[in-house]
């Protein structure tokens, strides 16, 4: 299937390219390359940690920490100058073994936040066979990357959501009506109880990326979900005719 989006919805790596501010980190006087021996010294430790066959979990929780605290002393240009640095380094290979940070990275939905990745994020049953085909390094990078406090926030608002559905059943009664914006795969859908005993009058899930759209459509079919072709744009714009509802959220990770 070909994938179409509207060309202004999804943040794409263009998209972030466009919208940052990138000065020469020149300007920054001697800052730049302080920063970069300073990482150079970060990968060429955290090399060796891999020589060492040291805890892949325990490595990627170091590097994360001290990139973390390099970011947050330098200015934005010349952080923007040192990722194709960090990027170009070796040790990237070792890292790309976790199917998550490997998602992320290579975007094969061709843009950021995808249905994808959530399901990684969220340690779903549908992304179990790749994690079990990944190598034990990856595996093992992944028990750390998927415990991160941005994935564990992710997995509780997909709970959350799954509570603010049935709460909204609970309360309105089987008219209730509900809106996914930027539905991904719904996963939150799989939890609600309010769905799975037929309390609902319709959950339109709207998301612009077709791969998710039909996977919803699919999974869903014969309950109350609707699976919509659309985004925040088109919701935006008024390019949908989808009535009123007592629930609205937005689910994706950027909108």
């Amino acid at each position: 299937m070909q994938t179409v989006f509207d060309g202004k919805s999804l943040i794409t790596a263009k998209t972030i390219a466009a919208g940052l501010h990138r000065g020469k980190p020149e300007r920054h006087g001697g800052a730049f390359e302080d920063a970069r021996a300073e990482l150079a010294l970060i990968l060429l430790t955290t090399h060796q940690q891999i020589e060492q066959q040291r805890d892949p979990a325990e490595i990627v929780r170091r590097l994360l920490s001290v990139l973390s605290a390099l970011r947050s002393r330098v200015h934005p240009d010349v952080w923007q100058a040192l990722i194709p640095v960090a990027q170009n380094h070796a040790i990237l290979q070792y890292f790309l073994q976790d199917p998550l940070t490997h998602w992320s990275f290579t975007k094969p939905r061709g843009y950021s936040g995808d249905a994808q990745l959530l399901d990684f994020i969220y340690c779903d049953p549908h992304v179990a066979d790749d994690v079990a085909n990944a190598s034990e390094i990856g595996k093992a990078l992944y028990s750390h990357t998927q415990n991160v406090p941005s994935c564990v926030a992710a997995r509780e608002r997909r709970d959350l959501l799954t509570r603010y559905v049935d709460e909204t059943a609970a309360r309105n009664g089987p008219e209730a009506e509900v809106l996914a914006i930027a539905a991904g795969h719904l996963r939150e859908a799989n939890r609600s109880t309010a769905l799975a005993e037929g309390r609902l009058k319709r959950w339109v899930a709207l998301d612009q990326d077709p791969q998710s759209v039909g996977l919803i459509a699919r999974d869903f079919q014969g309950t109350a979900i609707e699976a919509v072709d659309g985004s925040v744009r088109t919701v935006l714009t008024r390019g949908h005719k989808l009535g009123k509802f007592d629930l609205i959220y937005a689910s994706g990770l950027y909108d």
